[in-house]
């Protein structure tokens, strides 16, 4: 009796084991045929982090070096493809566009009363390493009728860097509308020039995590850091003061309200130009304008989702995408 009761367990035991092979196959062929699953289509979005003159904090200890403060935050958007070349090393192309926005309010000089946010589009390459990579165990959602649990997981850990190339074009809230700097020649560069090139070319450096959702889907968590070879992300750099006298003369008081922001108006108004008209022959003409040690500097934190593409018979991508 006791020996039949046994065997009624031995088939479902059997029908277990069996399941548990054929997933445990199926999840390996999708992580492992990297060959045949090289090619990522990448879309999402996330944050950007600005450490500029504006807004820079105390210029000592770990401040002088990183800073961020979450009213600056803001939303950036990704777009882009990857192509794996082993299992543990890739490489992006990116399209990242959206904002950078820093202000002397949330710094350690906020008499300065500078503001500015900047719209930022970027194309970067990187390459990707994988500390951790996908290993031959179950390392995705093992699905069992409405159940959802994990097996040996493992997710996946890799650096990142690469070269990017970016267009940038700082703005000033005055009057109710944003208006454009760079046009108005806020600053005379160490070079002479009077105003900056809205291109530079950045180092993207990171971390990041994946692991899937589906099956030919998973999800990327990215912390980068970019180190910008300008230092006018912002509109202040290393150079000087154009003359804000001569502007006074000229009546130019939208450009002399954004040069020099000492004032602490945020409209052009009676009381803005009767400042300006008070200090006329005192106002700077020459001078440092910008009070950074440091070329500008931003990072992003973004979440991706990644979708398979198909391949074609001499393994060039498809635009199609597994389904």
């Amino acid at each position: 009796m006791q020996k039949r009761r046994n065997m009624k367990f031995i088939p479902p035991v059997i029908l277990a084991v069996i399941l548990m092979m054929i997933a445990s196959i199926e999840v390996e062929g999708q992580v492992y045929k990297w060959k045949k699953l090289r090619y990522e289509f990448i879309t999402g979005g996330g944050v950007s982090n600005f450490m500029a003159d504006v807004g820079s904090a105390e210029n000592s200890g770990l401040t002088k070096y990183v800073w961020t403060n979450p009213n600056t935050w803001r939303p950036v958007a990704v777009v882009g493809g990857r192509m794996a070349f082993s299992e543990r090393q890739m490489v992006k192309v990116l399209l990242t566009t959206g904002y950078l926005y820093a202000n002397d309010a949330y710094g350690a000089y906020v008499d300065r009363n500078y503001e500015v946010r900047t719209s930022i589009t970027e194309l970067s390459a990187q390459y990707e390493f994988y500390i951790i990579k996908e290993k031959k165990k179950r390392n995705v959602y093992k699905f069992l009728g409405n159940k959802q649990h994990f097996k040996n997981l493992v997710i996946p850990f890799y650096a990142f860097a690469g070269l990017a190339g970016v267009y940038y074009n700082p703005k000033s809230l005055f009057d109710g509308k944003w208006e454009a700097l760079r046009p108005l020649k806020t600053e005379i560069l160490p070079n002479g020039k009077d105003t900056y090139v809205p291109f530079a070319l950045a180092v993207p450096i990171g971390l990041g995590i994946k692991f899937k959702i589906a099956k030919y889907i998973s999800v990327n968590i990215e912390a980068g850091w970019r180190v910008a070879f300008t230092d006018y992300l912002d509109d202040k750099g290393h150079g000087t003061y154009p003359d804000v006298n001569a502007m006074i003369e000229d009546k130019d008081w939208v450009r002399a309200a954004l040069t020099f922001r000492g004032h602490g108006y945020s409209t052009d108004n009676e009381a803005l130009r009767q400042w300006f008209e008070d200090r006329a022959g005192s106002l700077p003409d020459g001078g440092p304008r910008g009070f950074g040690e440091w070329i500008d500097q931003y990072q992003f934190v973004t979440a991706t989702l990644n979708f398979k593409l198909k391949s074609g018979r001499k393994g060039q991508p498809l635009l199609k995408l597994y389904r």
